[in-house]
C-alpha cells in the first residue's frame, strides 16, 4: 500500500526527499489526468426532453380535473341548474335597479 509512487502522503512518502515526492505527485496527477481525459464523456439529456416529458405527465392529470370541476360544478342536474341561477341573479339585480353585469 504506501509505495513511493502512489501519490499520498503516507509515511514512506514522507521519508522520501522533496524533489522525489514531487515527482511522486506529479506522476499522480499525470495519470489522474489521462484517465479523466479518456473518459468518454457524460452523455446529459437535453434540457427540452425533461420539459417535454413533464409536460406530458401534467397535461393529462390538468385535464382530468378540470373535467372534475366541471362535472362537480354543474351537478346532476347539468345546465338547466346554471340557467335557472342565472335567471333568479337577473332578477334580483334588476328587482335593485342594477345591471347585473351583462
Amino acid at each position: 500500500m504506501g509505495g513511493g509512487s502512489s501519490g499520498t502522503s503516507s509515511a514512506v512518502d514522507l521519508s522520501l526527499p522533496f524533489p522525489q515526492r514531487q515527482r511522486n505527485l506529479l506522476e499522480a496527477l499525470a495519470r489522474s489526468e489521462r484517465h479523466l481525459t479518456s473518459a468518454p464523456p457524460l452523455r446529459h439529456p437535453s434540457p427540452g426532453s425533461g420539459l417535454i416529458e413533464a409536460a406530458l405527465r401534467v397535461i393529462p392529470t390538468a385535464l382530468a380535473l378540470a373535467g372534475g370541476f366541471f362535472l362537480l360544478g354543474y351537478g346532476s342536474r347539468g345546465f338547466r341548474t346554471s340557467a335557472r341561477y342565472a335567471r333568479e341573479e337577473e332578477a334580483y339585480f334588476e328587482s335593485i335597479g342594477r345591471d347585473g353585469g351583462s
